[in-house]
Parts: C-alpha cells; sequence; structure tokens
C-alpha cells in the first residue's frame, strides 16, 4: 500500500520540479520594460481621457528616448516622431489582449474600436513592439487596421 503511493507522491514532485523545455522565466529587467510599457499607455490614454491632447509632450518626455525612432504608419523612422501628419482615426479605449518581453523588446496587442472611413466603429487589432533601454522607450514599431473579426476567423498557422 505504502509503494503506490510513495511512487505517485514521487512522480507528482518530479513534474512539479521539471523544467519547461523551451519556456524561460522573464527576468526583473525584461518585466519593468513590460511595465514601461503599460504605464506610458496608460499615461496616454489618461491624458486624451482628460481632454488634455497638450500635455502629451509632458507624457512623451517622461518614456521617450530623445533619440526615440517611429517606424510603422506614425513616422516612418524619423528620430523623435510622434506623429507622421494627418488626424489619428477616432477610437475607443483598448482591450488589452498580450503582452509580453524579451530582452529588450516589448510586444503589446491590443484590440480597439476604431472608426472607419463610413463613420462606423469596428473593431481592429493593433501591434505595438518597443525597444527599451535605461528605462526609456528609444524605438517602436507598430501596425494596425486589422479587423478583430478577421483577425478571430483567420486559419490557424500550418
Amino acid at each position: 500500500m505504502k509503494t503506490p503511493l510513495l511512487t505517485a507522491l514521487a512522480c507528482l514532485l518530479a513534474l512539479v520540479a521539471a523544467p519547461v523545455v523551451g519556456v524561460a522565466a522573464e527576468t526583473p529587467q525584461e518585466a519593468a520594460n513590460k511595465q514601461l510599457v503599460l504605464d506610458f499607455y496608460r499615461d496616454i490614454e489618461a491624458t486624451m481621457a482628460a481632454g488634455k491632447p497638450g500635455e502629451m509632450p509632458k507624457v512623451d518626455a517622461k518614456y521617450i528616448d530623445p533619440g526615440y525612432i517611429q517606424h510603422g504608419v506614425h513616422g516612418q523612422g524619423v528620430p523623435g516622431a510622434q506623429g507622421g501628419g494627418g488626424a489619428p482615426p477616432k477610437m475607443g479605449p483598448p482591450t488589452l489582449l498580450s503582452i509580453m518581453a524579451e530582452g529588450d523588446k516589448v510586444i503589446q496587442v491590443t484590440s480597439r474600436s476604431i472608426t472607419n472611413s463610413e463613420g462606423k466603429p469596428e473593431r481592429t487589432i493593433i501591434f505595438n513592439m518597443f525597444r527599451v533601454k535605461d528605462g526609456k522607450l528609444i524605438e517602436h514599431w507598430d501596425a494596425f487596421g486589422v479587423p478583430a473579426e478577421s483577425a478571430a476567423n483567420a486559419p490557424a498557422p500550418k
């Protein structure tokens, strides 16, 4: 009677103690980098919700390095560029779908309601990737405009 119980207990302990292959634990720096991105977006949302877009340079100064490079739809690789011309689309509050960090990079995926060209709101997926150095955002890539319904119904990768 003791042998099966001890064997089961030993197997359970082995499973709990076994390392997971291919999955590394998040480092404290990666956790800090993720928190930096979350805080940056929290402050952007709070500033805009308060109707104070003129205070965005204060938010930028807090989080963005002076040598910041924006890639993608907003700045086309211009150092220090936050905008790429034209008014941003009207957007609802974001829903965080995923955030992950690896080394100095943080990837955040959100879903938002964006007013389309016909003036109707539609859910869309937004991808942001940042590079972080010394507690500041130094580089950013983004893409948005994938309808959330299309993304949810897309075939699984093979």
